[in-house]
């Protein structure tokens, strides 16, 4: 009986020992966690920055875009407002000319009299379409 208990206790301790000695080595393989975990953080930093540094190239370059569009819009409104007031102009100089040359025609003696030829040839036939 005393051997029995010794082959049972030998064989408890014997499983006791693989199983310690298994967790040690499952532990032993977790103890460069620690620098693989380092190593992922350090690379993901890296990446972090490189991302940063990217974004923050797209974000300048679409600054400079949009401050380029502004620019080029404001000038081609000032080319339209420009362009508009040299057609008004043109269109008022037009417009004086037309009226100082209808004036003058008004004011020539030959004008004044077809006027009067003609005041006097309606007259006539208004006259006559009140007769009949």
């Amino acid at each position: 009986m005393f051997e029995t208990m010794r082959n049972i206790l030998t064989a408890a301790r014997e499983q006791h020992k693989a199983v310690v000695k298994e967790r040690m080595d499952h532990i032993g393989k977790l103890a460069n966690s620690v620098e693989v975990t380092k190593g992922l953080f350090d690379i993901s930093k890296a990446q972090f920055a490189i991302d940063i540094a990217r974004l923050e190239a797209e974000a300048y370059e679409l600054q400079q875009r949009v401050s380029y569009t502004n620019e080029v819009k404001s000038v081609l409104d000032s080319w339209v407002r420009h362009e508009t007031a040299v057609r008004e102009k043109e269109q008022k100089l037009m417009a004086e000319a037309v009226i100082a040359k209808i004036r003058a025609e008004l004011s020539d003696p030959r004008m004044i009299q077809q006027s009067n030829i003609l005041n006097q040839t309606l007259a006539d036939v208004e006259n006559l379409a009140k007769t009949k």
